[in-house]
């Protein structure tokens, strides 16, 4: 029987616990908010990092230099999107400066639609006349003018060129340094067990992470095609601004798709007068966004991805809500690696049953090996005991 002294300092030893855990807590997240400006670059290097680390090891595999592979891979990287972003800067300039006509034309088709509400609309803009009142002719209006996105994009240059650079260095020295931190990890821990543990979690995150990365974005890329294509075939103007907008939202699960159907949605109504024709611009992105998320994903992916949806879409918004577009395009790879955090540590197995997907099959006694094998021997020595 344990004496009161032990069980007052178990009960005080856990609410010790409990408190330090919430203040940990509540200092990551105070360090998430107000240090963004310097942790979003540090994570989008790590990303992009994940996302070429296979290729280096291929190119550092074939005798490459580490260094020179890992300038030649982020050159070319850069190189693609610099490209891509002169390629259809024009075409999204030119939608821009035109979305405040699509959006008119938009409202006028709804309002041709609901003309049976015109005698609702008509009563309700007679009571507020005589709410508010006649505004006098000789009023003195005020217009302030709101700056062109071209004194936007200038005003934000030098901020946006310094997170490139900060990324891109990073990202540099990672690619680099990849060997190097592997054999550092085999020098963290009290014992070789705590070691061998310590660097299974790294190289499986790394593994992991860079796996799904790189089939993500082919994935992405080809449904960005595939919708191309598409609006190609139905005659919507600048295909390939919405081919890529699908494919760069389609990172964020679940809240990116939505988005681009919402944007293709207003597109397809402000592009065609036919109603028929509007609601087909959706309509084929639904169905080859539904194809690719239940066919072509899981099936290529498959146990890469095996985190509860409702923890995912949940990460997406409240990362999206934090770091808007870049914390909802690093929600999963977050997941995934504190999935991957808690598969290995004994203590965290309540974590990893709450994220995974499926439901973790029930262990009994007779799962364990050498209880599998003594249980025959058991038996017949109970079978010898009754008789």
């Amino acid at each position: 029987m344990r004496s009161p002294d032990k069980t007052a300092q178990r009960i005080i030893a856990r609410k010790v616990t409990v408190i330090s855990n919430t203040l940990l807590l509540i200092a990551a997240l105070t360090a998430v908010v107000f240090a963004a400006d310097i942790l979003i670059p540090v994570a989008l290097a790590a990303l992009l990092t994940m996302l070429l680390s296979p290729i280096v090891c291929r190119l550092v595999r074939l005798g490459v230099p580490a260094p020179l592979a890992s300038v030649g891979v982020l050159a070319c990287t850069l190189l693609t999107v610099l490209v891509t972003i002169l390629a259809l800067s024009d075409p999204a300039e030119r939608w821009i400066s035109e979305a405040p006509r699509s959006v008119e034309d938009f409202r006028s088709l709804l309002d041709q639609e609901r003309s049976e509400l015109d005698s609702l609309s008509k009563f309700a803009a007679e009571v507020d006349q005589i709410a508010t009142g006649e505004v006098p002719s000789d009023t003195q209006k005020v217009v302030v003018q709101a700056p062109g996105m071209i004194e936007v994009m200038l005003g934000s240059l030098p901020s946006f060129l310094s997170s490139v650079a900060i990324v891109s260095i990073l990202t540099l020295f990672a690619l680099g340094s990849n060997y190097e931190w592997r054999r550092r990890l085999l020098m963290i821990g009290d014992d070789i067990a705590s070691r061998r543990r310590i660097y299974r979690i790294a190289t499986t995150i790394q593994n992991r992470l860079s796996t799904y990365l790189l089939t993500v974005a082919l994935i992405n890329a080809s449904l960005g095609v595939v919708v191309a294509a598409a609006m190609m075939a139905l005659g919507v103007p600048n295909p390939m601004l919405w081919g890529a907008m699908v494919a760069l939202f389609n990172f964020a699960p679940y809240v990116g798709p939505i988005a681009s159907a919402g944007i293709l949605f207003v597109v397809g109504f402000a592009t065609f007068d036919d109603l028929t024709r509007a609601l087909t611009v959706p309509g084929i992105f639904g169905l080859i966004t539904f194809l690719e998320g239940q066919v072509m994903t899981p099936t290529i992916l498959g146990r890469h991805l095996s985190i509860s949806p409702i923890i995912v879409f949940l990460s997406v918004v409240v990362w999206g809500w934090l770091w808007g577009i870049v914390g909802a395009l690093i929600a999963v790879p977050l997941m995934m690696t504190l999935r991957v955090v808690a598969d290995h540590v004994p203590s965290l197995t309540w974590l990893s049953v709450a994220l995974s997907a499926t439901a973790p099959r029930r262990r009994y006694v007779s799962d364990h090996p050498k209880v599998a094998r003594q249980l025959p021997q058991m038996a017949g020595q109970g079978a010898k005991r009754t008789s």
